[in-house]
């Protein structure tokens, strides 16, 4: 389980090693357990994600969806992770 102080530098080891907003989603609900807030805060904070672009992320990782919904996520989140 990911605790408070380390989604920062695990989401951003996922963008440096070449990862796109869907492999942050996956991430996040892979290894969320129910701290999908907590997750959805570090990835606006460290990615400067606009917070309706977080809540989609975070819906997606609670309802346990699948790579159709992946797709979307990718289709419709057009902010450049840095």
């Amino acid at each position: 389980m990911i605790v408070w102080d380390e989604w920062h530098p695990f989401l951003r080891r996922i963008v440096n090693e070449g990862g796109d907003i869907g492999d942050v989603a996956r991430a996040i609900r892979d290894h969320g357990e129910g701290r999908y807030i907590q997750a959805g805060r570090a990835a606006r904070e460290e990615f400067g994600l606009p917070l309706p672009d977080v809540l989609k992320i975070i819906a997606w990782a609670e309802a346990k969806g699948g790579d159709e919904g992946l797709a979307e996520l990718r289709a419709e989140i057009r902010t450049p992770l840095k």
